[in-house]
């Protein structure tokens, strides 16, 4: 259950990773110009399942010298982030970050230091909300959302959990 949760807080669209290495490599063409274009714009990708438009609003360094099993963990969670369209009826509040205070510092590396904190909150049902936070810095004049990778401690629990979602995979396969 750590595993999923992690999953569900830090990110979430299936994407094709890059290996660039250096900033001047890197394409800094996407992002948006302003943080409400940045919110129209993600909210408009999740909704119609755009994973061309999410990755066009991710910053070039969360995919660059991505390990294989750090590039299977972000793939899985940006696939998470399709499970609900987000309503009209949301409330937005972007809130600036201390870079002495980044969230889960204690779980994850960012590969560059987000500087706000988008949060999206709507309802889900009757007695259920649903609140996405999304991590974003600006650079180069845009905007884009930053994807942190796990550090090596929860690389390793995240990479035991797979080996055993594996072997449940072919213990029922040989049912």
């Amino acid at each position: 259950m750590f595993i999923k949760r992690i999953l569900s807080i830090i990110v979430p669209s299936a994407v094709l990773f890059s290996g660039c290495s250096q900033k001047a490599d890197l394409d800094f063409s996407g992002g948006a110009g302003s943080l409400d274009e940045f919110t129209d714009r993600y909210i408009l990708a999740i909704n119609a399942r755009d994973t061309e438009e999410q990755r066009s609003l991710i910053h070039p360094l969360s995919f660059a010298n991505l390990a294989e099993l750090q590039e299977l963990f972000i793939r899985e969670a940006l696939e998470r982030s399709f499970r609900h369209s987000i309503p009209d009826e949301r409330q937005v509040n972007i809130e600036s970050l201390e870079a002495e205070l980044l969230p889960f510092h204690e779980m994850v590396v960012w590969p560059v230091e987000p500087t706000h904190q988008l949060v999206i909150q709507f309802n889900t049902g009757e007695y259920s909300i649903t609140t996405f936070v999304r991590f974003l810095r600006e650079e180069n004049g845009k905007w884009f959302k930053i994807l942190p990778r796990l550090n090596e401690s929860n690389l390793e629990r995240y990479s035991d959990y797979r080996d055993s979602l594996e072997s449940q995979m072919e213990a029922e396969n040989n049912k």
